[in-house]
């Protein structure tokens, strides 16, 4: 009775503190207009608009993107792209590939594992996609356009170097490794990265293997490859009776279902310009709320504590497992014995020295040093004992347990921790999660302004085939971001999904008209 009363107290502390946060931020929004409406009565400067472009996780060469429609949309997206006219009417500056752009993970349990050099320079059709085509689609860009380009790795592509970028792509094409800044490294408005380093399952290994997730992977691989034999042999046995009539119904409903989904209208919700275009119900909001409580409070930091002790003996060593198994999809869990003779063969690694880009842990002086190298055959309980221990490794590197726990809940696609810790940035992108997504948040240090969290999504067959518009703004103030944009490609149409404006608006002056706000609203009134 006392854990119910304590529980329900701080779900109406967390209400009342998002209800308190939503009346404070409307006011600042106020406030705000009401500057830029008085820098526009004293004839301010109007600025120059740019865009940046951010799109990821296009996972090419794997079943996840296979559908003959979602790769001519990808093949769409990159032709648009390298017309120069196209280029210069959406008025884009920078396009970003963050991470995920390529499959190199899923190589099944038997096969070794390719490096993404012979990935990337095979000819041979890999999925629908031809990567030197893709290749060449990318540099095309670079080479007739304006626009600049960047190639961010994420965790599937994590093997890309700066030196096989400037290889395959040339000196047009640019690499920055796992973090990407913008206006400027010195001054980091807005921050972006493929989104994996707040991952425990996906982030670099504190010791140098390959990351848990790319076992998982190799796992889920194999199990693509089991249901392609399975599906092959269905297909030259012709089914009869029951089965046959069973199979014609899961066919049809999905068919229908796919259709249902593809037209029907997007959330009334996902309006094109609102304080908090992604609002969610009250319980989810409170669930939120509590939880944001809970993280930054003395309870929060004794429950971590007490929580991590527990869970890294074992809690974490069962997560291992059921992931690992969840990803095979076996017909049956395999017995300790058995999973000693499944083993991972021709498993790839690299040693990363120092993660150049990680700066909460490493400072910004840090280098980065990969070299390659074959990994020994283990058995999938070889594997799943050696990683059982990762929190506790990751604690041998100085990693606190509070980050050691953010991690485990970022590998839920929760990032709110990490997107509130932040300090310069007014902006941040990830990818990664395939949950396309845009919010502000209050960050948590005390007197700091709003931070715009945008998720550009995925483009696999399963996904909306989503993009990220960041809108720069260039002044006597500087370059700033003031508005992110979220769209759906649709067909080459881009669809406007939701918008927000970001903290830096009041300091740059829009095209206004007579009682109208004086920060753009739209694309249009942006002249973008």
């Amino acid at each position: 009775m006392r854990c119910f009363v304590v529980f329900s107290t701080l779900i109406l502390l967390a209400s009342l503190h998002s209800s308190a946060l939503r009346v404070r931020n409307a006011n600042i929004n106020v406030k705000a207009a009401s500057l830029l409406q008085a820098r526009v009565a004293a004839n301010a400067t109007e600025p120059e608009f740019s865009k940046i472009r951010v799109v990821s996780d296009m996972h090419l060469g794997s079943p996840r993107t296979q559908k003959a429609e979602t790769l001519a949309d990808v093949r769409q997206f990159f032709q648009y792209h390298a017309v120069p006219s196209y280029i210069s009417e959406e008025k884009i500056s920078h396009i970003v590939f963050l991470g995920d752009v390529f499959e190199a993970w899923l190589t099944p349990l038997d096969e070794e594992t390719p490096t993404i050099r012979s990935i990337l320079t095979d000819p041979v059709e890999r999925f629908g996609v031809v990567f030197p085509e893709i290749i060449e689609s990318i540099k095309k860009i670079a080479a007739e356009t304006s626009a600049e380009v960047w190639i961010l790795r994420g965790n599937h592509d994590d093997r890309l170097s700066e030196q096989l970028v400037r290889e395959l792509f040339g000196p047009s094409v640019h690499y920055p490794g796992d973090f990407l800044y913008f206006p400027s490294d010195s001054l980091p408005l807005v921050k972006m990265q493929h989104g994996h380093f707040n991952d425990i399952f996906n982030r670099p290994d504190p010791l140098g293997r390959p990351s848990y997730g790319e076992y998982v992977s190799r796992c889920q691989a194999d199990h693509y490859k089991r249901e392609e034999i399975r599906a092959e042999k269905k297909k030259n046995k012709k089914q009869k009776g029951f089965a046959a009539l069973a199979n014609w119904f899961t066919t049809h409903y999905l068919a229908v279902k796919e259709w249902i989904d593809e037209h029907t209208p997007e959330h009334p919700n996902w309006i094109a310009e609102a304080d908090d275009p992604f609002a969610l119900p009250v319980y989810s909001e409170t669930v939120r709320g509590t939880l944001r409580v809970i993280r930054r409070s003395w309870l929060g930091k004794y429950l971590t504590r007490k929580f991590m002790e527990r869970f890294t003996r074992k809690g974490f060593p069962k997560l291992a497992k059921t992931i690992m198994l969840g990803a095979c999809e076996y017909d049956h869990e395999p017995s300790e014995e058995e999973l000693k003779h499944l083993y991972f063969t021709g498993q790839m690694k690299y040693i990363r020295v120092l993660m150049r880009s990680d700066r909460a842990l490493y400072g910004s002086n840090g280098t980065m040093s990969d070299s390659l190298m074959m990994y020994p055959d283990k058995s999938m309980w070889s594997i799943i004992q050696d990683y059982a221990l990762l929190p506790g490794q990751f604690a041998n590197q100085g990693m606190s347990e509070d980050y050691i726990k953010e991690l485990l809940i970022g590998s839920t696609a929760n990032q709110e921790y990490f997107v509130c810790s932040e300090k310069d940035a007014t902006v941040t992108v990830m990818g990664h999660t395939h949950d396309h997504y845009l919010r502000k948040f209050q960050k948590y240090d005390k007197g700091q302004e709003q931070i715009v969290y945008a998720n550009s999504g995925a483009w696999t067959d399963s996904s909306k085939k989503t993009f990220v518009d960041i809108i720069m703004a260039r002044n006597k103030y500087g370059e700033l971001p003031i508005r992110v944009e979220l769209h759906k490609w649709n067909k080459g149409a881009p669809k406007l999904v939701a918008s927000q404006n970001t903290p830096n608006f009041e300091l740059s002056v829009g095209k206004t008209a007579a009682g109208s706000p004086s920060t753009p609203r739209s694309r249009e009134e942006a002249g973008i």
